[in-house]
């Protein structure tokens, strides 16, 4: 029963939480570390977990050695796979000492005991329901709201790094971690492109970065559910098919504003995670290695990448920069025909 993993507000109480959801996330946090053992076990790695600073054409990535990340990273995601494996996001399948927090009576904010950021959670949706953003965008947006200014909340699609393409989450991690997070302003002011400039929406083509992106900004809630479904439209015909779109969302709420970014995809997963021998490293880039924290769960490839793999890894990755551009320019048009409506 889901009710079995869901904790009381007496237990919160004894690790003194704040009012707030982000409160009350940072002391389910010290609940879980002080009565999970997996969850403490990986905390502890986390904290002394080696780091690499790389600055690949003018952009600042940091590699994150953490070998806790090998399941996640190596998943197969294929659909014979995810069949095959029971869900581990599902509620039958959740240890027992994991306990979490309801959101919207369909969420459960779970903390992540595989952390790649400081303070690291995940947020299943309670339904066993395929992963799919369009009609859950307002989730990830009201997410980002509620947990400003600490956190930023984030999605990676079924063919875009989700570990759990069957089951429909999202995460939320320490916003000041994320290099983007921290020069998103002054990325913007240096490479942006404004493709919508209203009064109620700021659309944003940022070409130069690596990898590129689009990023949305309104402090209206509909406004920017409005212009992610032309996003999301736009993708669907460039894409041909039915499926979702490649992309990775970033998502946080700033001085009564949301900002939302979307990467873009052409590939799951680089060439190089699929080589053989010396060649071969295992990373597989979602939204968190895209905002500049790359994963690496294997010595090696941490200690012999470099800049150019960086590069390369997230140019193959990313839509070419001729369809991404069209794809930006269409948007222009399609907001600013919304405009005029």
């Amino acid at each position: 029963m889901i009710d079995d993993h869901i904790i009381t507000e007496s237990e919160l109480g004894a690790f003194q939480p704040g009012r707030s959801l982000a409160g009350e996330l940072q002391a389910l946090m010290l609940q879980q570390r002080s009565t999970w053992d997996l969850a403490r076990i990986g905390y502890e790695a986390r904290v002394k977990a080696k780091t690499r600073q790389l600055v690949v054409d003018d952009v600042n990535i940091t590699l994150q050695f953490n070998p806790g990340r090998i399941k996640s990273t190596t998943a197969r995601v294929d659909k014979k796979s995810t069949a095959r494996r029971p869900c581990f996001l599902c509620e039958t399948n959740i240890p027992p000492e994991q306990r979490g927090i309801l959101y919207g009576n369909e969420y459960l904010i779970l903390v992540n005991p595989y952390p790649i950021f400081p303070e690291h959670f995940t947020v299943p949706r309670i339904m066993h329901t395929p992963q799919a953003i369009l009609p859950e965008i307002e989730i990830l947006l009201d997410l980002a709201r509620d947990l400003s200014p600490d956190f930023l909340a984030l999605y990676n699609g079924p063919r875009s790094g989700a570990s759990a393409p069957d089951h429909l989450h999202f995460q939320i991690g320490t916003r000041s971690y994320l290099p983007l997070m921290k020069e998103y302003d002054g990325v913007r002011e240096r490479w942006g492109r404004l493709l919508a400039g209203r009064e109620d929406l700021r659309a944003y083509s940022v070409d130069h970065y690596l990898p590129p992106f689009i990023s949305l900004e309104s402090s209206s809630l509909q406004s920017l559910i409005n212009a992610f479904h032309s996003l999301y439209g736009i993708l669907q015909k460039f894409s041909m098919t039915d499926d979702e779109p490649m992309m990775n969302l970033l998502c946080w709420f700033d001085e009564e504003e949301w900002r939302l970014v979307a990467f873009l995809r052409a590939k799951h997963r680089p060439a190089r995670f699929y080589a053989r021998r010396d060649r071969r490293m295992l990373i597989s880039p979602g939204a968190i290695d895209l905002g500049g924290v790359v994963v690496v769960p294997v010595q090696k490839d941490f200690e012999k990448i470099q800049a150019p793999d960086i590069e390369a890894i997230m140019e193959e990755v990313s839509l070419p920069s001729e369809t991404f551009r069209e794809i930006t320019c269409a948007l222009g048009e399609n907001l600013g025909a919304d405009q005029e409506k």
